[in-house]
């Protein structure tokens, strides 16, 4: 299973960058972190 999802960088009230993380969710409940820097 995996679940992916928009965070929000925010510093001084304004969005300096986005991150797309996903997360992957294996058989045996292990939880791989999955980062792809967009920066805007």
């Amino acid at each position: 299973m995996l679940k992916c999802f928009w965070l929000k960088i925010i510093y001084k009230k304004q969005i300096k960058y986005m991150v797309f993380v996903c997360l992957k969710i294996e058989v045996n409940h292990t939880i791989y972190f999955i980062y792809l820097l967009n920066y805007r």
